[in-house]
């Protein structure tokens, strides 16, 4: 009920996200006039930044709450 409109896009690599978000903020930065016409960052600085960027993956983030409860004998 809260959704303005869909955006379908391939989300499978870094290259098509990168591409989304530089859509979006482009048009969003347009939109509130913080930026004119003439853009200035293009798509290959946007996804250089994009993918320079590290992910460090906690891995007890992603098991706490996921404990297999053990079996009663």
């Amino acid at each position: 009920s809260f959704i303005d409109f869909v955006i379908p896009t391939n989300n499978k690599g870094r290259k098509a996200v990168a591409l989304i978000y530089y859509l979006m903020a482009r048009e969003y930065l347009k939109n509130r006039g913080v930026i004119g016409e003439d853009v200035p960052f293009t798509y290959e600085e946007f996804l250089e930044r994009a993918m320079n960027v590290q992910v460090r993956i906690i891995p007890q983030q992603f098991q706490k709450g996921r404990r297999r409860k053990r079996k009663k004998k």
